[in-house]
């Protein structure tokens, strides 16, 4: 099949919510585009979404659509959010979306293609999850804006937009990596490991970050496979066990 799926809110139902299922709270197979808008997925037994449509090269969208609406995938015993793709993945909200303790990661993003799609996230809570806050697997341009990822067990935010030839250690990855600060400062903090993780084979830039008392380093930003710069600006990184970068 070619066709999408589309989640979304009505006048009559703000918030579609999908609570306390033994397995996943929702799961979507697809070959299409993918579409969740001010979804609530909490405190199920499995994934609190489970988006699967790398059988075609559509786009996962998940959004809330206005400033007074949030959603959530909170509270689930494995992943708050998993997503694989081949397409564009965006989350892109005008108000909030929260991610938090879940039983693995947060958020776990895989569209690694030949094809470089995008990878866009913004205004994001990750907070208090047993694995890592946002996990992302990309080969194309990885954007984030705006991002709060504290006091998970593992790092708060993992980047790896490398997809390694192991045979030849070579990064195969063409994108780069972007975390600014458009929509407001990102705060990476408290985490059990480095707070913010970054393997690229393009360029790294960091922006209006606060990695503050992680267990790790507050930064690690890798790319030295490629010839591209890291740049870091109006950062706080300070109190963590390892290097502030």
């Amino acid at each position: 099949g070619s066709m999408g799926v589309t989640i979304k809110s009505t006048p009559k139902n703000e918030s579609p919510n999908f609570y306390h299922n033994n397995k996943d709270g929702l799961t979507i197979k697809s070959a299409g585009a993918v579409t969740l808008s001010n979804v609530y997925a909490m405190q199920n037994g499995a994934d609190g979404a489970n988006v699967i449509n790398h059988a075609g090269s559509g786009s996962v969208t998940i959004n809330t659509s206005s400033k007074v609406l949030t959603s959530s995938f909170s509270y689930n015993s494995k992943y708050g959010l998993y997503v694989q793709s081949r397409g564009k993945v965006i989350i892109t909200n005008k108000g909030r979306m929260y991610l938090r303790d879940n039983g693995y990661t947060g958020a776990f993003i895989d569209n690694t293609t030949y094809f470089a799609p995008e990878v866009t996230i913004s205004r994001v809570e990750v907070n208090n999850n047993i694995m890592k806050g946002l996990e992302i697997y990309s080969t194309g341009n990885v954007t984030l804006n705006n991002i709060l990822a504290i006091n998970n067990l593992e790092n708060g935010v993992y980047v790896d937009n490398c997809d390694w030839d192991n045979d030849q250690g070579v990064c195969l990855g063409t994108g780069k990596v972007s975390l600014i600060g458009s929509l407001g400062a990102n705060n990476i903090s408290d985490n059990g490991a480095t707070g913010l993780a970054v393997y690229s084979n393009g360029s790294i830039m960091v922006d209006k970050l606060f990695a503050i008392q992680n267990d790790g380093r507050g930064m690690v930003l890798d790319n030295s496979t490629s010839g591209w710069s890291v740049t870091v600006t109006n950062t706080i990184a300070r109190l963590n066990q390892w290097h502030g970068v």
